[in-house]
């Protein structure tokens, strides 16, 4: 049936997984020919900002050089997953020195790898702003959620053609404050926050309602102004949400199956050597 959802606590690599479930009968089979056997939201992004992009990095498998903001994102990741993860089994909120130390461990273990570094942002930045955003959440946050899941990995079969989408959802949670409202929470690193707009319509948070069952949604954004603030933002989905992202997924599903991957708009910002991984390998080869 399309839409419907597979909940996992595998660790198996997901190509692996996928097989698993069709062999199973957990999921059915798509015929539809995708290079790593499922989509993501992050694949579909990708394939819509640039197609070109989206070859070199699933079709010819060319990983683009690691950076420090993405390293800086996932140990931000990795710092809330234990302490939300701590709390499900303690029902204690952790120490802000515990989620300092898991933050520390992350980032010295994932830095090793980045090979790009933003010219404005130096390592002892990134370390003094992650102290910032873990003590806002830890005194501000941390106290109003009551976590249900925690970074819970999903299936969903999508539309006729049975397509594989595979994720995974940050957070489910009650808020303390409110004990109805329970809410599927992303967190996002970014450098500039989002609109209500953004939080309305984006992909992300319709495929993450529709796994969990919850009409309510929310951002958790850790802002990299000079002065390192966290904001939130809540919207819903309904079925209709979920309906128009089944689409985009069948369209850019077809096109991938089809080996349609042509360059994106060059005056496009995301077709510069800062932005794009493959911009030596492609247009500025």
């Amino acid at each position: 049936m399309s839409g419907e959802v597979v909940f996992s606590d595998s660790k198996m690599p997901p190509e692996e997984e996928y097989d698993l479930l069709v062999e199973t009968g957990k999921l059915p089979s798509t015929d539809l020919a995708l290079p790593k056997s499922y989509l993501s939201v992050s694949q579909v992004r990708l394939f819509q900002s640039c197609p070109r992009a989206y070859e070199w990095r699933y079709v010819k498998d060319v990983t683009s050089p690691p950076q420090a903001r993405m390293a800086e994102g996932q140990a931000v990741h990795r710092s809330l997953e234990h302490a939300h993860r701590q709390y499900m089994k303690s029902r204690k909120m952790v120490p802000l020195d515990t989620m300092l130390d898991t933050y520390n461990d992350a980032w010295n273990t994932l830095k090793t790898d980045v090979e790009v570094w933003d010219e404005d942002d130096s390592e002892e930045r990134i370390l003094k702003r992650a102290r910032a955003f873990l003590l806002q959440y830890h005194t501000k946050y941390l106290p109003l959620v009551t976590p249900i899941v925690v970074e819970q990995r999903f299936w969903i079969s999508l539309g006729k053609c049975h397509i594989p989408l595979n994720g995974y959802i940050d957070l489910i949670a009650d808020d303390s404050a409110d004990p109805d409202t329970r809410e599927v929470i992303d967190y996002k690193v970014v450098s500039k926050s989002k609109s209500q707009a953004d939080a309305n319509n984006d992909m992300q948070l319709t495929v993450y309602s529709h796994a969990a069952g919850l009409p309510k949604v929310r951002f958790d954004q850790f802002v990299k102004t000079a002065a390192p603030a966290i904001k939130v933002l809540r919207s819903n989905r309904d079925r209709r949400d979920f309906l128009w992202v089944q689409d985009v997924f069948e369209s850019v599903a077809g096109a991938i199956s089809a080996g349609n991957f042509p360059p994106c708009d060059p005056g496009s910002w995301l077709c510069t050597e800062k932005w794009c991984g493959f911009w030596k390998r492609c247009r500025g080869k």
